[in-house]
C-alpha cells in the first residue's frame, strides 16, 4: 500500500511511537491529523468486532476494514466504514482513499452517522448502558435458547491474507490528510 499513499506506521513494526496513556496507541487529539486508519481484524468471527473499528470511530477517522462478506449485516453499518474486499487490488483502495480525501463532501458522508450517535469505548460505561438497553421495552429482544450453540457454532477463520498484512504492519496504520 506504500506504494500507492503515504502511511505513518505506529507500534513496534513503525517509525512513530504508541502514546501508551491512549486508548488504541493514538490519542484522540493525535489522530485529528488523519483522515484514515487502518482498523483490521485477525478473525473474521460473526457477532464481533475489536476495539480497532471502535477506537477509529471514536477519534473521528474513518477506518478502513478487512471484512469478509457475508459479516457486514453483523458489524456497524458499511456506510460508515471503508472496506478493504470492496476493490479488485491495493492500488483501486490507494485510488480510492485519495479521491475521497480530495473531496470534502464525499468524506463527510463516512461521519455523518456522528450527529446521531456516539462511540463510547470505555468498559465501565459499556456494562452501564447494556443495563440501561436490558432494561429498556422500546429494545428489540433476542434470546438464545442454547447459549452453548451460538458460541461454540459461530466460526472464527484465520485468513492468511490477514496474517501476513500482521506480519508487515503493526495494528494501527495510519493516513496522513496530504494523501
Amino acid at each position: 500500500m506504500q506504494k500507492y499513499v503515504n502511511i505513518d506506521v505506529y507500534g513496534s513494526c513503525g517509525h512513530l511511537k504508541c502514546d501508551v496513556r491512549s486508548q488504541g496507541c493514538l490519542s484522540t487529539e493525535k489522530a485529528q491529523d488523519y483522515l484514515f486508519k487502518l482498523s483490521f481484524e485477525n478473525s473474521h468471527c460473526k457477532d464481533y468486532v475489536t476495539e480497532k473499528l471502535w477506537f477509529s470511530l471514536k477519534q473521528g477517522v474513518v477506518p478502513v476494514v478487512n471484512w469478509v462478506k457475508g459479516q457486514e449485516e453483523t458489524r456497524v453499518n458499511s456506510s460508515h466504514v471503508i472496506n478493504l474486499y470492496d476493490f479488485h487490488t491495493i492500488k483501486d483502495l490507494a485510488k480510492y482513499l485519495k479521491s475521497v480525501a480530495a473531496n470534502q463532501s464525499l468524506y463527510n458522508s463516512y461521519l455523518t452517522w456522528r450527529q446521531e450517535l456516539d462511540v463510547e469505548t470505555s468498559h465501565f460505561h459499556s456494562f452501564c448502558n447494556l443495563c440501561q438497553k436490558l432494561h429498556q421495552s422500546t429494545v428489540r429482544r433476542q434470546v438464545y435458547s442454547k447459549f452453548s450453540g451460538w458460541v461454540t457454532n459461530d466460526v472464527c477463520p484465520k485468513y492468511k491474507f490477514v496474517q501476513k498484512i500482521r506480519a508487515w504492519i503493526d495494528r494501527w496504520i495510519l493516513f496522513p490528510i496530504g494523501l
